[in-house]
């Protein structure tokens, strides 16, 4: 007779005798599913839950087991076949894990309780209802804390749609709301075959738990620009991504250093530019062993009855996010996946997250942290979602034309589905508090003295140029070389000033010996012969008030010499041929 088998992977048929017994029957689940058979277990019916033992002595007949039946294959906890090892491998391709997720995957997560006094009466070393761990998902758990936890974690998520007895055999993560499906489509008959409708849910899950800055300093350098000129201000976060133990099986991202793009601002607006050297950026970040975790802009505007506060302009009688805020957002993340097992296509949903600085009701200056949903970004991704013309608050979904066709999006109201033309941003944004160490150790301290001024701030006189990089290294302490250098600010110049461009190939040494915070290391790099050539130059401007003496040739041992021109001050490459 042929009996079925249902796993994960689908189902199998199999043929057997009546006269077979349970034992047998497991060994040839094994053989097809290739998985050893302590590893897995049988259940005879999904409703009653009960498990087939396996016994030498126990045939099919006596279990009454007919032609056609079902069983579920039910796999024990933390075991995974070959295939689906192989799989999961091929779902991930060129997408790497974050560490931070490793680790999450491994970790049991549910969450201790001690032993009720009032409740439990039973020994020590015994437990109850009352005393039992619990999952990282159960929501009463969740609501007591102070303040109450309101979306999940990722992790805890995953957990809440694997388990159970079937250990989530059709749980997979695949981007919401389809929209990708339809793109591109035009003729009729391919239009029958779409959705109709698209009905947004609110995101119950969240990728990044909590915002943390490593130093209040970092974001101080930041404000300077707006407090200078009074323009707002874009920048990228650079950082890494931790465990968050306040959040059962929690994520937080952990902010080093901001880095400013080319951009054009006004009191109002931000027009980001071409960046050239952002990759350079990237690659000191590799370095630093950091990576973009996220964006930061300003929305600051001084009160007219006291210009030493800021206006409350974003709370709930207002908006939280603009609709173009929200389609930036969402641009982000679709530039930033997250590598995830689960997903067919090996990446889902996103950790990049974005930081406002604005105003509280108190009128000081205030950090909101916020991510869009994975729906709000398949409505980027798609191009259906666009801002409002007079209700920063509200977005639009796109009506189709002739040439493409776009499904109405739903949302649900207190009254019921409304289609989303407008649509409250608020639906598709989920908030999470960014904040900054009690005692502060940050990765990238820089100069306590006087810091160095931060990349492309030309228009308020914030120039990085060799003049005020030998300034600024002139009024630093000696004794806090390996401080003054742990500066992402700092380590940027270095990488891109063609003045000093032999420090450029030790910049990566540089960068990896501040990570591993090896003061030998670094002073070790100070001592090289390409840092005491720059230095030779700067004690020359420092001296002279202008570039090395005419003429003058800067060597380095076994190397050609740098040579500067008799009729100007420019430091010139050794291939470069000398004036006559």
């Amino acid at each position: 007779m042929i009996v079925r088998v249902q796993s994960r992977s689908g189902i199998k048929r199999l043929d057997v005798s009546e006269s077979d017994t349970t034992q047998t029957l497991y060994g040839e689940v094994s053989k097809c599913y290739e998985i050893d058979a302590a590893n897995f277990q049988l259940m005879l019916s999904r409703d009653s839950g009960e498990i087939l033992r396996s016994s030498p002595r126990s045939t099919l007949r006596s279990l009454k087991i007919s032609n056609g039946h079902m069983f579920f294959l039910i796999e024990s906890a933390g075991r995974e076949r070959k295939g689906e090892t192989k799989k999961s491998e091929e779902r991930l391709g060129n997408a790497e894990e974050d560490e931070v997720d490793v680790i999450l995957s491994k970790e049991d997560g549910t969450i201790k309780r001690d032993r009720d006094p009032q409740l439990c009466r039973h020994g020590v070393n015994a437990k109850c209802v009352h005393c039992l761990p619990i999952e990282p998902f159960d929501e009463t758990y969740l609501k007591s804390r102070e303040p109450p936890i309101k979306h999940l974690s990722f992790h805890s998520y995953v957990r809440k749609i694997t388990c159970g007895v079937d250990k989530g055999k059709y749980a997979f993560l695949e981007s919401s709301g389809g929209t990708g499906k339809i793109r591109g489509r035009e003729s009729q008959d391919e239009w029958k075959e779409m959705a109709s409708t698209i009905t947004l849910k609110r995101q119950i899950y969240r990728h990044v738990d909590n915002i943390l800055f490593e130093h209040p300093n970092i974001v101080d350098r930041f404000l300077n620009y707006w407090r200078r000129s009074g323009k707002q201000r874009i920048g990228y976060l650079y950082g890494r991504y931790e465990v968050h133990r306040d959040v059962p099986l929690g994520i937080k991202a952990v902010v080093s250093a901001i880095y400013e793009p080319p951009q054009e601002s006004t009191a109002y607006s931000v027009e980001l530019l071409e960046d050239t050297r952002g990759e350079i950026a990237d690659k000191i970040a590799s370095h630093l062993k950091l990576k973009k975790v996220g964006w930061i802009f300003t929305d600051l505007e001084p009160r007219k009855d006291d210009k030493t506060l800021v206006k409350y302009k974003r709370h709930g009688d207002s908006y939280f996010l603009t609709a173009e805020e929200c389609i930036m957002a969402g641009d982000l993340q679709l530039q930033y996946p997250n590598a995830c097992r689960l997903a067919p296509s090996g990446v889902f949903g996103s950790k990049f997250v974005t930081v406002i600085v604005t105003g509280n009701e108190s009128g000081q200056i205030h950090f909101e942290g916020y991510q869009v949903s994975n729906q709000c970004a398949s409505l980027v991704q798609d191009d259906y979602l666009v801002p409002t013309l007079d209700a920063p608050e509200l977005g639009y979904i796109r009506e189709s034309t002739p040439e493409r066709y776009i499904p109405d999006v739903l949302f649900m109201e207190k009254d019921g589905y409304k289609v989303a033309r407008p649509l409250p941003i608020e639906y598709l944004i989920i908030d999470l508090p960014a904040a900054f160490p009690q005692d502060p150790d940050p990765l990238l301290p820089g100069s306590s003295a006087e810091p160095f001024v931060v990349e492309n701030r030309a228009d308020i006189g914030d120039a990085q140029t060799f003049e005020h990089f030998a300034d600024n290294m002139e009024k630093q302490p000696k004794d806090q070389f390996m401080t003054t250098m742990a500066d992402f600010h700092v380590l940027f110049f270095l990488a891109t000033c063609e003045t000093i461009d032999i420090l450029q190939p030790l910049v990566p040494l540089l960068c990896e010996a501040t990570c591993k915070r090896d003061t030998s290391a670094v002073l070790q790099w100070k001592e090289s012969e390409e840092w005491k050539t720059a230095e030779v130059l700067m004690e020359h401007y420092n001296y002279t008030g202008r570039g090395p003496p005419s003429g003058h040739s800067l060597a380095i041992p076994g190397q050609k010499s740098l040579w500067t021109c008799l009729m100007c001050t420019f430091v010139n490459k050794p291939e470069i041929g000398r004036a006559v």
